[in-house]
Order: C-alpha cells, then sequence, then structure tokens
C-alpha cells in the first residue's frame, strides 16, 4: 500500500519512517506540498504539488493523486490543513481511503485552546485555569492565540502594563498562569477510530517557534496516565501529540495542548518504540 503525506516540506524523517514501513510490502511514500523547491522532493519515493488546501480544486487534485498513485492512507502534517481534511474524510473513506484526522465534530480541542480546556474538565484531566482577561490576572501569566500554533503570539504577562498592552492590540487570547515547570510532549498512539495504545513522555529540552527540538525520553507515569485519559475522551485517529507541564517537586501535571499530527521531533518516540508510522500501515492494511 501506499502513502500520502500532506504538506511534506522539510519533514523527511517522518517520511523515512514511513518508507522503513511501508517499503518492504511494497509500497511508496508519496510527499506533497504546494511549493516545488522542497526537501521532501529528494527524500519521498513521489513527489506531487498540490493546490492549497481552501482552493476551490484542492479535494479533486487530492483525490486524484490517491487515484493515481493507489493512496490508502493520508498523513496530515500541518494545523492549517486539518479542518478541510475533516470535512473530506467522509469522501474519502467512501473510496477506501483512510485520513488521519478526527471526525470534524472531535476537531475542536484540537484546534481551539478554550475548547481543550473545556475537553481536559469533562474528561477530568488537570489543567493549568483560564484566568479572566476583563480584569488584571494574578501576574506573571502566559497568554496563547486561541487559535494560534507553534507558539505564534504567545507572550509573558509580567506586569499589567503587558496586560494593558495584550487587551489593546491583540485578538482572541486564552491568558493562564505562568507555569516554570519543566515542558513535556507526549506521543500517543491510537486507533482508526481514536482509541489510545500507547504514549511515550518526552522532556522539552529546547524549543523553537513552539516546536520542540530537542527532546529526551522520560518514564513520567502520572503525565502518561493524564494523557491516555484525556485520549480516551478525545478520540483523535492515529499520531497526535500533548503538551503539558510536572516536576518533581509536585507542580503538577497540568495539560494544555493537543496536536492532532505528527509533531517536529515525534521520530524520537517512534525510535523509542511506539512505532507509529509501522502500526498504522497495519492498521490499514487489516481493513482491506
Amino acid at each position: 500500500m501506499n502513502v500520502l503525506i500532506t504538506s511534506a516540506n522539510a519533514k523527511c524523517r517522518l517520511i523515512r519512517l514511513f518508507q522503513q514501513a511501508v517499503h518492504s510490502l511494497g509500497g511508496q511514500v508519496i510527499a506533497a506540498d504546494v511549493r516545488q523547491d522542497v526537501p521532501a522532493r529528494n527524500t519521498a519515493d513521489i513527489f506531487v504539488s498540490l493546490p492549497y488546501d481552501h482552493d476551490e480544486t484542492f479535494a479533486e487534485a487530492l483525490l486524484a493523486v490517491c487515484s493515481t498513485h493507489d493512496v490508502r492512507l493520508v498523513v496530515p502534517t500541518r494545523d492549517g490543513e486539518l479542518a478541510r481534511l475533516s470535512a473530506l474524510k467522509p469522501v474519502f473513506a467512501d473510496a477506501g481511503i483512510v485520513i488521519l484526522v478526527p471526525d470534524a465534530g472531535r476537531l475542536a480541542p484540537c484546534l481551539d485552546k478554550r475548547a481543550f480546556v473545556d475537553a481536559a474538565g469533562v474528561a477530568g484531566v488537570p489543567v493549568l485555569p483560564v484566568l479572566d482577561i476583563e480584569g488584571p490576572p494574578n501576574l506573571p501569566a502566559f497568554a496563547r492565540p486561541v487559535h494560534g500554533s507553534g507558539g505564534q503570539g504567545a507572550c509573558t504577562l509580567s506586569c499589567e502594563e503587558d496586560w494593558l498592552s495584550l487587551r489593546k492590540n491583540s485578538g482572541d487570547f486564552i491568558v493562564q498562569p505562568l507555569c516554570r515547570a519543566p515542558e513535556y510532549s507526549i506521543d500517543v498512539l491510537s486507533d482508526l477510530v481514536g482509541d489510545p495504545l500507547d504514549a511515550v513522555v518526552r522532556r522539552r529540552v529546547r524549543v523553537v517557534n513552539g516546536e520542540s527540538v530537542e527532546t529526551c525520553v522520560e518514564k513520567v507515569p502520572i503525565l502518561d496516565n493524564a494523557v491516555m485519559t484525556l485520549a480516551r475522551y478525545l478520540k483523535i485517529p492515529g499520531h497526535s501529540v500533548y503538551q503539558g507541564f510536572w516536576s518533581h517537586d509536585g507542580v503538577g501535571p497540568f495539560l494544555f495542548e493537543v496536536n492532532a499530527r505528527f509533531g517536529g521531533v515525534s521520530h524520537v518516540s517512534v525510535e523509542a518504540g511506539l512505532d507509529s508510522p509501522r502500526r498504522l500501515i497495519q492498521m490499514v492494511s487489516a481493513r482491506a
């Protein structure tokens, strides 16, 4: 079977991991991007150019690529494309193609940080409280765009002047207490209906633009348990990455975000035993 990775750009490690999973089965990995001059072009078995996901020709072009190259699994890699691909999921399922994205009704907590906090509350999982932006919050605090990704627009509120500036100049933000505990990413593998199977906890050693670029695997059962509880409620199919805080001196765990896709260094968890690409290929193959 063949796999299509969308918004592939420079995600060469992810492409290679899927190649390792499908080559032994006679399959190929197709990389797609709107640009032609991306590193993925030289790594994937096949490279194709697709229109932007908001383009009216996107759905037809994507389906044509899948049909031409016998694609059975589509792997999104960018938050901005999840909503569009989620809307297309039923049509592609009718054609025997799995798109690794939550159903439209379950996507909100992955793209809206307030919806994430609400969902965690329903699931009984601890999160940092949301502070009232209308009145000066207890400072220091941390503000993030409700619909932002990649750390863009996030800022620390150290004094009342910072808070006034945020209210005056910014859009829709969520404000929470500033937590200085170590930050963790937790990679979760779920089956194709979203039931979680395994997780690997990683401490984020160095972060650039909201993405971890240096990380190390650690055993933190309390974080693992919290994430698996929330994952059972959210039902995100395939690979997802949760973010949270925890420290040995009793701070946390507090979860604050989930990405319904592979992360920048999720390969560390894959190589530590999560083995998401190979196991996902097996799941999709079993559906035949």
